[in-house]
């Protein structure tokens, strides 16, 4: 029977193409099809979905990767009815808006999708996703420094309400309504989503998705071990 030496959360292995172990000691990996451990490479990934193929030239930074509208990553994994999506980013500027995770194209003829998403000079990081009748989708929002480091989880039923958790502030709001989940086929971006408006410029350190909403107990779970990894990359959140 194999065994593991257990020697830390913030030791790191030799060379530069290893995150921190902690990132090795994912929680809540039940239904996890993408983590990309982007302050640390993208060769630092994990999860059934394959990897990202890369779009344009993102700037790779010490501890990030820097994208927009025109240089991000498209995911190999599909949006589902209910899933669950986290970031650890931020604004480059103020005044831009930016597309932190998702594939909402935008406009109210077809189903949305899902994004996180923050909007030009505003204090506010937002949740959309589709819903059978309003196909522009709900929105969920929460305050946030967004040209500061956040952390942000979104978990979204197939029925039922949305969550939108700033797990930098242990804030949290939560959908209007409930109607059933619907799906846009679009690719999920990460850095960028196809809604033109939002293809300013951010910092993504870590994107997670998975193909199941979250609890609330779990997400302060996620929550507490990203943070573990932030700090050992030098991000507080």
């Amino acid at each position: 029977m194999a065994q593991m030496l257990y020697l830390g959360d913030d030791v790191t292995l030799p060379g530069n193409i290893y995150p921190p172990f902690s990132a090795f000691q994912i929680p809540a990996r039940s239904g996890l099809q993408s983590a990309l451990f982007l302050g640390s490479g993208l060769t630092s990934q994990f999860g059934a979905g394959g990897p990202p193929s890369v779009v344009g030239s993102p700037t790779v930074n010490a501890n990030n990767y820097q994208m927009n509208g025109s240089n991000y990553l498209s995911e190999a994994t599909p949006e589902t009815l209910a899933m669950s999506m986290l970031v650890i980013a931020r604004k480059v500027t103020a005044s831009d808006a930016v597309g932190f995770v998702g594939n909402t194209p935008g406009g109210s003829s077809a189903p949305t999708g899902v994004a996180i998403y923050s909007g030009a000079s505003t204090g506010l990081v937002q949740l959309q996703s589709s819903r059978v009748g309003t196909p522009a989708g709900q929105t969920t929002q929460v305050t946030a420094s967004t040209t500061e480091w956040g952390m942000y989880l979104a978990s979204i039923p197939a029925t039922g309400s949305n969550t939108l958790y700033n797990l930098t502030t242990g804030t949290s709001n939560n959908s209007p309504a409930s109607e059933a989940r619907e799906l846009n086929s679009g690719t999920i971006r990460v850095g960028n989503i196809p809604h033109a408006t939002y293809a300013g410029s951010s910092r993504i350190a870590l994107s997670m998705i998975w193909n199941r909403a979250l609890s609330a107990a779990e997400a302060g779970t996620v929550g507490a071990w990203a943070r573990t990894y932030a700090a050992a990359i030098g991000i507080t959140v």
